[in-house]
């Protein structure tokens, strides 16, 4: 057996790393063939110039409102940062808030608590690029997939034509801040509680999952800037849609202008049931040509969201957060003060007397217990409201 010369070995060595390096450049276009038929929008990491940007815009912002604030002559606001005082026998009544004394309900903030709690979540979790998915990033035919995937059901949701008209080039509340904020949950605890003129006072309203306000004003206020809608809304709140009435229809279509054309946000890629419902808001929206601005989340924002709250003592468990832990997180990156109304999961108030599970309607519903822990989150906003940085309202208003 005759060994090769020794000239031979490069010539043999350089054609193996030209095989390698064509097979490795056939595997990476396969990939990315793949990848562009079913892709999944991702979080951009925030690196720290980013994130250092975000905070100091975010400080400046604060700064300016503070500044106005105090240049200009008191007024009746509710939330702005003063002290309390008072005899015990008298009542806790500073810009708009009152309560006895000895309530936990008070109206002040500590702008320590609310910086430490933004810098925080915008660690993880930027509204000018975690929002909402954007057209630049996605096409028509496109097959994204779900988050939570559910038995017998395709875990792939296809970009329509329709759908795609409703994506936004950009987030809805880029380079948006605000001095005061209301987030407005649900819960009967709001039915005769005077609320309405409080939270319609506030520069900012934030609502959950399309919810009735006509016809409830004095207790939750009308104005809406802000209004989440899960596409399980459609089934739960304006009957089973293949078999709907015209009433169903009429009363979808009326709670979806009282958006107006402020921002609808829809998580349309949370959990796979809900392709059908989406469709449906979508046809609604175009037909009747709503000027309302659409967000929708990226798939991965409930881990993203869970990822915030796991330190001890703001720890949340269950598997995913509620819209109103959701809408939280984002108003403590764009709020200077928030105050936070009908979040309160419990079947009686304090004083012991029935409380409906919603405000409105006369439907009856046990809390999901198995996606959510309301409870715990009930506790986590009384930890932030006792340490100053949100105000939990769960008593009436003035």
């Amino acid at each position: 057996m005759r060994f090769k010369e020794a000239g031979d070995t490069p010539r043999r060595f350089r054609a193996g790393m030209v095989f390698l390096f064509v097979l490795t450049l056939g595997l990476m276009c396969m990939t990315w063939r793949e990848l562009s038929t079913y892709a999944e929008p991702r979080f951009p990491l925030m690196r720290a110039g980013d994130l250092n940007k975000t905070n100091q815009r975010v400080k400046t912002q604060t700064a300016t409102n503070v500044t106005k604030e105090s240049e200009a002559a008191p007024v009746s606001r509710p939330g702005t940062i003063r002290s309390v005082t008072g005899t015990s026998n008298e009542t806790k009544a500073t810009n708009g808030c009152s309560w006895p004394k000895q309530s936990e309900q008070h109206c002040s903030f500590n702008e320590t608590e609310v910086l430490n709690m933004r810098q925080h979540i915008l660690k993880f979790f930027n509204p000018e690029t975690n929002l909402t998915i954007t057209k630049s990033n996605l096409h028509i035919g496109q097959l994204l997939k779900y988050e939570f995937r559910v038995r017998n059901k395709s875990n792939l949701f296809k970009v329509t034509k329709d759908f795609f008209k409703l994506i936004p080039n950009g987030s809805p509340l880029k380079e948006r801040h605000f001095s005061t904020c209301a987030v407005v949950g649900n819960s009967g605890i709001l039915r005769n509680s005077s609320c309405g003129q409080e939270i319609d006072s506030m520069d900012f309203v934030m609502r959950c999952n399309l919810p009735q306000i006509e016809g409830y004003e004095k207790d939750v206020g009308s104005k809406a800037n802000f209004t989440t809608m899960n596409p399980s809304v459609v089934s739960h709140n304006f009957g089973q849609w293949r078999n709907k009435t015209k009433d169903d229809y009429d009363r979808l279509l009326r709670r979806l202008k009282q958006v107006g054309d402020q921002i609808l946000y829809v998580p349309a890629l949370t959990i796979a049931f809900g392709e059908e419902y989406v469709r449906v808001i979508t046809q609604v929206v175009l037909q009747h040509k709503l000027p309302m601005k659409t967000a929708f989340p990226p798939a991965g924002l409930n881990n993203l969201i869970k990822k915030i709250w796991t330190n001890p003592g703001l720890k949340i468990s269950g598997l995913r957060p509620s819209t109103g832990v959701h809408m939280y997180t984002l108003a403590a990156t764009i709020c200077d003060q928030i105050h936070l109304y009908g979040f309160y999961p419990f079947t009686k108030d304090k004083r012991g007397r029935a409380l409906r599970y919603h405000y409105y309607g006369t439907m009856e519903k046990q809390i999901d217990k198995e996606a959510h822990n309301m409870q715990e989150e009930f506790r986590v906003f009384q930890q932030l409201h006792r340490r100053g940085a949100v105000v939990l309202h769960s008593e009436t208003c003035n």
